[in-house]
This record gives structure tokens, C-alpha cells and sequence, in this order.
């Protein structure tokens, strides 16, 4: 039988659930704006809003912006849902700044050494969970990106105490030209206990998010580089059925020449995550469907739906690999109606 306790374990730092101890002070999460439909554990992250919000350096956010930022959050939740070995360890180091602060409950932790001390001290057998409930992106004043969500987590002790809560992520991101962003600040906040009897396993949720992201993160590139695609295509062999080719792209030169003739028709792109679903096996079937708007070179603005069918597997780095990807028309590509 599970029992239940008040103090647990999230992020790398220990939270109290009555704020008795000093954690910092818990406040209800904003809203996700336009929120996604993910149905893989009801988590709805922001997306791209009809209109765009005020954003305090006067810019308005892109979807390039918002995927990247979510990449990175499902990449910080990894660490604390796997083993602390020495390689995962350094690639949780890759998704933060040198002088990232961390704060939570046992106060601020600042910069790689202090963050790796922190991890050192976590409890090696228990089972953590995170999942995402709702997000907001907006750019700061300084030009960073301001990423807040909404998170449920579950741990798991070895004696089968259960631990459930809501907390709040507030942090920040500074952009890297052609490169995903990293984190400068990361505060944790408790919201609320709330009561459960089942610890689910959320990794592979988080690997496949990250994914995801990502995948979104480089097609909205639009620089023409098909190199980065090497890391999350399967490196036995893969096959990309694209709805605008007639043959499957099964070498990383037939990807790099469509790739390389985007550019030259679109000045814009942006993908929502809609209906997000995955089921685990050999391979991890993904379903997911992306509401895509661009522009044309010639200033005309575009929109289309697709259906997306994949099949990711386990490679043990920084992302799953894509083996095969089949793309159906939803929603056929149309020029959309000047208002």
C-alpha cells in the first residue's frame, strides 16, 4: 500500500507542501494561451495565440521561440525521471547557462558547480515524475524568453510513500542565434498537494516532447541546413513520407535538397502541436497533427493542416531518433483571405 508524505524532492531541490519550511511562496500558474490538445497526459502547452500578446520588449513571439523553450523544459525534467550518471548529468548541463540560478526551497543555487553539488544529494532510488499541465512564452524586456508551467510531480520512495503536488516553473531563456536556448533562472514555487494513489512514469512523455519540439524547432529554421537532422533521424536507416513527395526520403541528401528549396518559396513557418498521442513498444508510435501558417516569398500567407503517423526509437541521447514518418494532407495548403 502506498503511503503518503508532506516533503519531496523536485527538480534537484527539496520542497515542504505547507511552505512551512521555506520554500518560496506557492501561486496559482497563468494560463496557457491557445493551448494544444495533447492527449498524452492532458498536458496543454501554450501555442502560438491568434494574437500575438504584449510582450515587454515590444516583439512578439514566435512558435520557433515557444519550441524551443518547451524542448528544453522536457529535456530539464529527464535528469530527475533516470539515473544521476555522469553523461546525463553533463547533458542536463548543456541546457543551462554557466551562471544559471536555481531557486526553490533550499534557497539559490548559481552556476554548473553549485547545480551538479545539488544533484549529488538526491535521493538515487526514488522515482520522480513531471508533466506539464499548461505553459505561457513571452520575450522580455532584455530580450529573453520568460517561460512559465504549470507542472504536476509525483515521487515515488522505495517504501512506496507517494508524493503529489502541483508546482510552478517560472523561468527564463537567452536565445542562441541557430542554436536551442538555455536557461539563466529557473524559480520552483509549490501551488498545491494534491492527492493520488498512482505513480505514473512520465519519461518517456518527456522524450517524446522534447522531440517533438525539436523536430518543430529545426523545420522552422528555414536556413536551408539539414545537418542538425542527423542527430534525430535513425542512423540504421529511416524513411520520410512526406505529403509533398511521391517517393519516401530515405538518405540524408534527398532531405537535405528539399530542405535546402524551403527557403527559397517561404519567409515564414510556424507548426502547432494538436492531438499529440504516443504508444510504447519496440518502436514508440507517435500521432500527432501539425496547424501549420507560413508566408510565401511573394508576401502571400498560407495555412494547412497535416496528420503525422511515427516511429521513434530509443537512442540513449540527447533526443529519440525518427525511423519512419508518414505525412497526410488534413487540411490541403490554401492562400489565406486578406482581412
Amino acid at each position: 500500500m502506498m503511503k503518503t508524505q508532506t516533503i519531496f524532492t523536485v527538480g534537484g531541490l527539496c520542497l515542504a507542501l505547507f511552505c512551512g519550511w521555506g520554500c518560496t511562496s506557492g501561486r496559482t500558474a497563468p494560463s496557457a494561451a491557445n493551448p494544444d490538445a495533447s492527449t498524452a497526459a492532458g498536458e496543454r502547452e501554450a501555442q502560438e495565440p491568434a494574437e500575438s500578446p504584449p510582450n515587454q520588449d515590444g516583439s512578439a513571439v514566435s512558435t520557433r521561440d515557444l519550441h524551443g523553450a518547451l524542448t528544453q523544459l522536457h529535456r530539464w525534467y529527464q535528469l530527475y525521471e533516470g539515473p544521476y550518471t555522469d553523461e546525463r548529468i553533463a547533458r542536463q548541463l548543456e541546457i543551462l547557462d554557466p551562471a544559471i540560478e536555481v531557486t526553490s526551497s533550499f534557497g539559490t543555487a548559481v552556476g554548473h558547480e553549485q547545480y551538479r553539488t545539488r544533484v549529488a544529494t538526491l535521493p538515487p532510488d526514488d522515482k520522480n515524475a513531471h508533466r506539464v499541465m499548461s505553459s505561457q512564452i513571452e520575450v522580455l524586456a532584455d530580450g529573453q524568453l520568460g517561460l512559465s508551467a504549470s507542472t504536476r510531480y509525483q515521487r515515488l520512495q522505495p517504501d512506496g510513500t507517494l508524493t503529489t503536488a502541483d508546482l510552478h516553473y517560472q523561468t527564463q531563456l537567452r536565445r542562441i542565434p541557430g542554436k536551442l536556448p538555455v536557461f539563466t533562472k529557473i524559480e520552483i514555487s509549490l501551488v498545491a498537494p494534491v492527492e493520488d494513489t498512482e505513480f505514473r512514469d512520465a519519461y518517456l512523455e518527456n522524450r517524446v516532447k522534447s522531440f517533438v519540439h525539436y523536430w518543430s524547432f529545426l523545420m522552422e529554421a528555414l536556413d536551408g541546413e539539414a545537418e542538425p537532422f542527423r542527430e534525430v533521424l535513425a542512423s540504421d536507416g529511416f524513411a520520410l513520407h512526406f505529403s509533398t513527395s511521391s517517393e519516401p526520403m530515405t538518405r540524408h541528401e534527398q532531405l537535405a535538397t528539399w530542405l535546402a528549396a524551403v527557403p527559397t518559396q517561404l519567409s515564414e513557418s510556424s507548426h502547432e502541436v494538436e492531438d499529440l498521442s504516443f504508444v510504447d513498444g519496440d518502436e514508440i508510435a507517435v500521432s500527432l497533427d501539425f496547424r501549420w501558417r507560413g508566408q510565401r516569398k511573394d508576401g502571400a500567407a498560407m495555412k494547412g493542416r497535416t496528420h503525422h503517423d511515427w516511429k521513434l526509437v530509443e537512442s540513449g541521447e540527447r533526443f529519440l531518433r525518427l525511423r519512419e514518418a508518414v505525412v497526410t494532407a488534413v487540411e490541403p495548403l490554401s492562400t489565406v483571405a486578406e482581412k
